[in-house]
């Protein structure tokens, strides 16, 4: 009787959906591809530091239109000064201001960059229109490289809330025409818009008659103007 041959086992991979499968699943590759630069400009923004070019940062601009200062030509240097911040894109607020005492050097421009003291620029005339060029050059110099002009410049303010001062230039404070005096009624004459009620409160202002009006009689008011010496 002839032996039967032993089966050989069936090595080929079982088929069917009732079997999973034993093939594994390959994880997806990460793209290669690097992220775009961050931009000088965006950094800069995020820490703090400051701008390459001035125009990114906050300024504030005052020309005095007192009397003294429209009778010099103080409109015609306001609107000046408002088309040039246009046309080179400069981030500032300009605005009106009361006469700062000089009345001999007006036209008198102020001008504070974001983080440094006021500098006060003068003898601004429109004669011929000079002021063009004179402007021009302002702008330039302390608003586009963050540097005093000074061909213009008559001083700066001292600062009062930690600004940081320019070197070798004098303080308004202390030149010879201020030394000696002490402005008391007219100390924010200069130094804010006088049209605006919210600079005003912001500088102690009405807080006077609040008093009056909440904390006091009538008749204390009276004994405190006899008192004042105020006529």
């Amino acid at each position: 009787m002839a032996k039967q041959s032993p089966k050989k086992k069936d090595t080929s991979k079982p088929t069917g959906s009732s079997k999973k499968s034993s093939s594994k699943k390959t994880p997806a590759k990460k793209s290669a591809s690097k992220k775009a630069p961050v931009s000088k400009t965006k950094t800069a923004a995020r820490t703090g530091a400051s701008i390459s070019k001035s125009p990114k940062l906050k300024s504030r601009i005052m020309v005095g239109m007192s009397t003294c200062g429209r009778a010099a030509g103080a409109r015609v240097i306001f609107d000046h000064l408002a088309a040039l911040l246009k046309e080179k894109k400069i981030k500032a607020d300009i605005e009106q201001t009361g006469c700062i005492g000089m009345c001999s050097k007006e036209v008198l421009v102020d001008i504070q960059v974001e983080g440094r003291t006021r500098v006060l620029y003068g003898n601004l005339k429109t004669l011929k229109k000079a002021h063009e060029k004179a402007l021009g050059k302002i702008v330039e110099s302390h608003l586009l490289k963050g540097e005093v002009c000074e061909d213009y410049s008559l001083g700066q303010i001292r600062p009062s809330n930690g600004e940081k001062p320019y070197k070798d230039v004098p303080f308004y404070e202390d030149l010879s025409f201020n030394s000696s005096q002490e402005r008391i009624v007219l100390r924010n004459c200069g130094s804010m818009d006088p049209e605006s009620i919210d600079e005003y409160c912001a500088r102690e202002g009405y807080q006077a008659l609040t008093k009056a009006l909440t904390r006091m009689t009538p008749e204390e008011v009276v004994e405190e103007v006899k008192t004042s010496g105020l006529r």
